[in-house]
């Protein structure tokens, strides 16, 4: 019940005996670094299962995804997922960002620059897990994963309560402007490319500076179209993309103050932070530094809410304090004193 480390919890202690990563890695003594590494749940009656993925920088120029999943059959990281399964073992070169939803996983291949979809098993002893393919011919809609574009800037999940309730990618174009697409978990590679499945579509300009962006986060509520990214000199966007074209506007001094510049994390928390059943208030974690206190105490942490679906503006959250809530009081969900904070996940006790 406690955040402390134990050389258990080393990537290495869950990997498939006489696998690939057992062979070249375990055996040999090579660490297993992640450099990305996500999770999804998928639930089956009244259980809740944890799928994890992670994305191993080979060191030869060639990365790739490894997936451990315990529903409907325990399958460790063995092989990696951008493998061409079971018709061989071609493989296609991934981009470090994949959709990893709750019925399968979408990846972009790099050379091909195209979209690439893994299907998750629902039964026992199917080869669908190691299966990875292209995506079929598909109709018009908001979008087609197959137009040409100029390379992935990033992919993600817009997370609900306990599972992804849309996936997001973010395509270079021609002439500099990126095109943001939006779409929804699906069952199979045929469903993939429907035109119901293709929620929304919307071109930010070369001047919105998405294109040195370094965190993202979609918001989670199905109402409020708006998509937040900080960029690499920590800049603050908030982008309405409910239209073709996105409505980008600087929102930095909303989130940074008191000489806490930096931005070292910043992500949606799946399932909630308040305690509140049902993921009812789901928070924009933000965490900054203030070099000038130090890599022990520079650190910040913050919480912010949507403060309504119409303008996408963030506030400050707050959180009831006791018996002093019964009161109307509340205290800010903001705290100092902390190391620098690179990485946050959400843990229920």
């Amino acid at each position: 019940n406690d955040f402390s480390w134990k050389p258990s919890y080393d990537i290495s202690n869950s990997i498939e005996s006489n696998s690939y990563l057992d062979k070249e890695y375990v055996k040999k003594g090579k660490p297993i670094i992640a450099e990305k590494m996500k999770f999804a749940y998928v639930i089956h009656g009244a259980i809740i299962s944890v799928r994890s993925m992670f994305y191993l920088n080979e060191g030869n120029g060639q990365g790739n995804w490894y997936i451990c999943t315990v529903w409907p059959m325990w399958v460790f990281y063995s092989n990696p997922m951008n493998n061409l399964r079971p018709s061989g073992n071609a493989r296609f070169e991934p981009a470090p960002f994949t959709y990893f939803g709750t019925s399968g996983a979408l990846y972009y291949d790099m050379g091909q620059k195209a979209f690439m979809y893994q299907s998750f098993p629902a039964v026992v002893g199917t080869t669908d897990l190691y299966y990875t393919q292209a995506l079929p011919n598909e109709a018009a809609g908001a979008f087609n994963f197959s137009d040409p574009n100029d390379g992935l800037l990033y992919m993600g999940e817009q997370e609900d309560n306990f599972y992804p309730s849309a996936g997001y990618a973010i395509l270079k174009q021609a002439g500099g402007s990126y095109k943001y697409i939006e779409f929804t978990d699906q069952k199979t590679v045929a469903n993939m490319v429907t035109t119901e499945n293709k929620k929304r579509a919307s071109v930010f300009p070369a001047i919105s500076n998405i294109g040195q962006a370094k965190f993202f986060a979609r918001s989670p509520f199905a109402k409020a179209p708006y998509l937040y990214y900080v960029t690499n000199d920590n800049k603050v966007y908030k982008a309405d993309i409910s239209a073709a074209n996105a409505a980008v506007e600087d929102i930095t001094s909303t989130v940074l103050s008191g000489g806490y510049n930096e931005i070292t994390a910043f992500k949606y928390m799946l399932p909630n932070t308040t305690g509140i059943g049902g993921g009812a208030e789901r928070h924009l974690a933000v965490a900054t530094y203030n070099p000038s206190l130090g890599k022990d105490t520079g650190g910040k942490l913050e919480f912010f809410t949507i403060v309504s679906d119409v303008s996408g503006q963030l506030t400050r959250a707050k959180f009831p304090n006791n018996e002093a809530a019964k009161n109307g009081y509340q205290i800010d969900m903001s705290w100092t004193g902390l190391g620098k904070i690179v990485g946050l996940s959400y843990k229920e006790m």
